[in-house]
């Protein structure tokens, strides 16, 4: 029996786990450069007992969250990495259409800035040359952990 992602994700699957508590946490970034902000965010999952796993692999941890529930973020430390169009969006795409949520995290002015997808630019031609290799910090995965982010102080 071969399973394709196609199937496992919209016919077996269909919604992200939704845990308040357990699962995954994926925090990438220099732990020791993060705001306190992030700094709180983990303690606060560490504190709902989410198990950290963090292996360099933007697809394998993305399919831990997919199966135990959990997030996956990038924290600028001190500045964001990872492509929007290229790395972000894609893998945002996927776990929005499992009920999760996707969080833009860091500008060039306020590394703790937070913007939802939908706020970001479209590539069009105009502007691809300008645009296309865009960086950010992110937070993605299931609803309750990702909005645990929002109260943070």
């Amino acid at each position: 029996y071969s399973m394709t992602f196609y199937h496992y994700i919209y016919q077996e699957l269909k919604k992200l786990p939704n845990n308040a508590e357990g699962g995954i946490r994926c925090l990438g970034g220099n732990s020791t450069k993060w705001s306190d902000k992030f700094k709180a965010y983990e303690q606060a999952l560490i504190n709902r007992d989410f198990k950290d796993r963090y292996s360099g692999s933007f697809v394998g941890d993305l399919h831990a969250i997919i199966t135990y529930g959990g997030i996956y973020s990038y924290f600028p430390s001190p500045k964001a990495k990872i492509r929007i169009y290229y790395e972000w969006l894609p893998l945002a795409f996927i776990i929005k259409n499992l009920n999760g949520v996707f969080l833009v995290i860091g500008s060039v002015e306020n590394a703790d800035e937070v913007k939802n997808m939908e706020s970001i630019e479209p590539l069009t031609v105009d502007n691809v040359n300008e645009i296309h290799t865009k960086i950010s910090g992110g937070l993605l995965g299931s609803e309750k952990p990702v909005n645990l982010f929002y109260s943070i102080n």
